[in-house]
């Protein structure tokens, strides 16, 4: 039967280092407080009548021991409200740790995407002002090209007008040989005629 009782003992206090935690510590000091056995209300029934003098130093004595035993009264009474605290803290732990895990990991997915939001905030911060940057730099570039191709176009009017004149003016230079010649000839005639 001991043998029994050990090995009952022992699985037991094996199943609580298996789901230990500080909580629990704190609990089995807060149970050995509970089983140290109390003082006697009356010290002076254990020993011999007391003489006069020392009668007034036990009435004192016998004084401060209910304020001694309501202060551990309320210390206990602190301890176990303590203890019942610890042991629902606990309770809900292993509830969140054996109950399925998806809590856990939506918790777990939630933190996440808040670090990562924090994280990256600034680098998000410095793409999207680098995107504009890009994005005014492109409509520049897309000024400039027109600009340019304007400058093409005026360019090419301004060549086609230059060529155009160059042949009017061939043509006005050939038309005005042709009436010098035409003066020559005409000379020619009326001094010959002459």
């Amino acid at each position: 039967m001991d043998s029994n009782s050990l090995n009952t003992k022992t699985r037991e206090k094996r199943a609580r280092n298996t789901s230990s935690s500080i909580s629990e510590a704190d609990i089995s000091l807060n149970e050995s407080t509970k089983n140290k056995p109390r003082k006697k209300k009356s010290i002076g029934s254990r020993f011999a009548p007391l003489s006069d003098s020392n009668a007034d130093s036990a009435n004192e004595f016998e004084d401060e021991e209910p304020e001694q035993n309501t202060n551990n009264k309320e210390q206990n009474d602190n301890d176990l409200d303590i203890a019942a605290g610890l042991k629902e803290i606990n309770f809900k732990l292993n509830n969140v740790l054996t109950k399925d895990s998806s809590e856990l990991s939506t918790i777990i997915k939630n933190i996440v995407l808040q670090l990562k939001e924090e994280m990256l905030s600034s680098v998000i911060l410095r793409i999207e002002k680098v995107e504009s940057d890009i994005f005014d730099k492109e409509m520049g570039n897309n000024k400039l090209s027109q600009t340019i191709s304007d400058m093409k176009c005026k360019l090419n009017e301004q060549k086609d007008e230059n060529e155009r004149l160059r042949k009017q003016l061939k043509q006005q230079e050939s038309n005005c040989e042709m009436k010098i010649n035409e003066l020559e000839q005409y000379s020619r005639r009326s001094n010959i005629s002459r």
